[in-house]
């Protein structure tokens, strides 16, 4: 719904959460200013950062979730936060892109081949495509999740690749198989053969190392760029059609410390495991932001483990940040937020800002029967 006169005030502690451009001239900075609290209900914990688009003919802002224990789909109008619609799927989902109402691509969890398929606002099939091993690729599965989604741009469907093997990386051996994986496939869906292109890999620091870390991140422009961005490294990685070549970018966050590579005898150690996942910095995502043309990369700032009155911190308590880089990638800002007051698991692009789940057990607008977010206007404010 609209803000409410009751959370204005609390928009107001907001303003001070975030803080202004640290990279900016002597004039002008990139501000991020809330502007606006939505509650979207009924909402339970567990799902992922839910899909966002805009109802052509209405001009209706929607919030698309995926309840995978049930397989439906579930529509929300973002103002109101009531339920739209329901689509029952009659397979099982791993990840979905909503291009428009009636053009929904769902990544189906099953064994090879799988699967894309494209369905209407009522689930029904349009089209599909297999994702098939050749023969000489070696034994991929393929996957989406919250950093390295399933897209769709200009008939470019985009899906994760990875390596079959263990999950637990404990030597070099074992980690040059799983990093030595393509990390993203392009189909072109425009093509009558599906043509796919493999995409991506991952730095050399990886195979050397243990990092806890097995997911890229991305996200592709009106161009057909594809940015890849990586978890402890600092570089940007630029893909430009036909996606032969890779130009990087160094571009490290102020916010960064060392980053220590996880101890290989501690893998069955689950408290230092625990632990070492909340502690360490991490870039987390990339996001283009098509509306203004901008490059959005998360960032989670390391934090303690243990508080002084001897409770602990979640991997949500810590400090984040959003660096902020112009369509050709130069570094505009570095937006700092507070620990504490955000979910910042849950953050995508609107077009009126950044609209970042404020669900965290401290802040004021947390509920357990709806989830908050806060929209952040984006733009550049004048220093007197």
């Amino acid at each position: 719904m609209f803000i409410r006169l009751e959370y204005f005030l609390l928009l107001l502690v907001l303003i001070s959460t975030c803080g202004c451009n640290k990279h900016s001239d002597a004039k002008h900075e990139l501000i991020f200013t809330p502007i606006d609290t939505f509650f979207v209900g009924g909402i339970t914990d567990g799902y992922p950062t839910p899909e966002y688009f805009i109802e052509k003919n209405s001009n209706k802002e929607c919030l698309v979730f995926c309840d995978k224990r049930i397989n439906t789909l579930i529509f929300y109008d973002l103002v109101s936060g009531s339920i739209q619609k329901q689509i029952k799927l009659p397979f099982k989902v791993w990840e979905i892109f909503v291009h428009s109402i009636d053009s929904i691509f769902v990544l189906e969890r099953t064994d090879n081949p799988m699967s894309v398929k494209l369905i209407d606002r009522e689930g029904n099939i349009k089209n599909f495509w297999n994702i098939e091993n050749s023969a000489d690729e070696g034994s991929y599965y393929f996957a989406s999740y919250q950093s390295n989604p399933i897209l769709y741009k200009n008939g470019l469907l985009i899906v994760g690749n990875y390596i079959n093997t263990t999950a637990a990386l404990p030597n070099e051996k074992a980690r040059k198989e799983f990093y030595g994986a393509t990390c993203c496939r392009v189909i072109d869906t425009r093509d009558s053969l599906a043509k796919q292109v493999l995409v991506g890999r991952w730095p050399k620091i990886y195979v050397s190392y243990d990092f806890q870390n097995y997911d890229p991140h991305w996200d592709i422009n009106q161009d057909n760029n594809i940015v890849l961005s990586f978890g402890v490294t600092d570089s940007l990685y630029i893909f430009k059609p036909p996606y032969r070549e890779v130009h990087s970018i160094y571009s490290a966050s102020s916010y960064k410390k060392d980053v220590r590579p996880f101890p290989s005898d501690s893998i069955t150690h689950f408290a230092f495991v625990s632990k070492y996942a909340v502690t360490e910095f991490r870039y987390l995502r990339i996001l283009y932001d098509p509306y203004r043309k901008l490059y959005l990369r998360i960032v989670g700032h390391s934090q303690k483990y243990e508080n002084t009155d001897g409770s602990l911190n979640a991997w949500i308590d810590r400090s984040w940040s959003v660096m902020v880089y112009n369509s050709d990638l130069n570094l505009l800002a570095e937006i700092p937020f507070e620990a504490k007051k955000f979910d910042l698991r849950d953050i995508f692009v609107t077009k009126k800002g950044l609209l970042v789940s404020a669900n965290h057990p401290e802040n004021p607008l947390f509920s357990t029967k709806s989830t908050p977010y806060v929209l952040f206007n984006i733009s550049y404010g004048i220093n007197s």
